[in-house]
């Protein structure tokens, strides 16, 4: 039953990853006056975050759940 828990963590990391390439895809569509502006702004920021946050359950989900089981994330 606790593995159960690990798999519910890389389920919900993948949904982030997927929210997240969605912000940063919304962010890249905006136009900016400055190229400092396209990187420092809130959308790029919160999807990076996201983006971390999903590395984090996937890393944590990872103790349990082996690699040849999980879904292929990043491409």
């Amino acid at each position: 039953m606790a593995e159960f828990w690990y798999y519910v963590i890389m389920v919900v990391g993948i949904l982030i990853a997927t929210f997240s390439q969605l912000i940063l895809k919304k962010a890249a569509m905006r136009h900016y006056k400055s190229w400092i502006y396209e990187y420092l702004n809130v959308l790029t920021i919160i999807g990076y975050g996201m983006m971390f946050l999903s590395t984090v359950c996937s890393l944590i989900a990872h103790k349990v759940v082996p690699v040849s089981m999980a879904p292929v994330e990043f491409l």
